[in-house]
This record gives C-alpha cells, structure tokens and sequence, in this order.
C-alpha cells in the first residue's frame, strides 16, 4: 500500500485490480475502474472524491468513495487516463497515466 505524508493523515488506495475490470458489453468493451481508498492503518476512507479523466478527449468521470472506502467508475471507453483522489484532511493521491484496453485486466495493487 502506497503511503502519502501530509503530516500525520496519510490517503492510501489499495486495488487487486483497480485499473481494469474490462467488460464485454454488446459489441463495444467497455472497463471499469474499481480501487479501495484507505488511510494507513487500512481505516476505509468514505466520501473520498474520484476523478478519472481520458487523456484523449479530456472528458472527466467523477464518482465517491462508499462507506466501506470502495468505488467503482463504470461504462469506461478503453484508453489513456489519469486518476486522482481526494479527501478532506489526506494529500491528494493522482495516478498520472495508465491505460484501460479493451478485453484485458491490468492487476495493479498499491504498495
């Protein structure tokens, strides 16, 4: 799990698969992104903000994280994207780049 210092409140997010969950629907794939927004100690963050923006077309998603810290964005198209986290009180967690291919999961797990 990645650990990002803002004093004493870190924002970590730990994801089995958080880029890629690829799922065939009718004859377009589109993916999903699913994460788990944490602080340190694995305490689920709730209200988290999610933004993940094609880096294509500049279109933005925006979701928030559950009670239990979860989230998924879904219907994505495949291409490049950027990730950020926020929360109140936590150093903003971005991921600058990764790819969302169509028929295809990119384990990633956050350490």
């Amino acid at each position: 799990m990645q650990h990002l210092p803002l004093g004493s409140r870190r924002l970590a997010i730990l994801a089995g698969f958080l880029f890629a969950s690829v799922l065939p629907l009718t004859a377009q794939n589109f993916g999903q992104i699913n994460g788990l927004v944490t602080d340190p100690s694995g305490t689920p963050i709730p209200n988290a903000k999610i933004s993940v923006k094609n880096l294509g077309s500049d279109a933005v998603r925006e979701g928030m994280t559950q009670n239990n810290g979860s989230f998924s964005i879904l219907s994505m198209l495949p291409a490049p994207y950027s990730l950020t986290v926020t929360a109140n009180g936590f150093q903003t967690y971005v991921v600058q780049e990764f790819r969302l291919q169509g028929g295809k999961r990119v384990p990633s797990r956050s350490t």
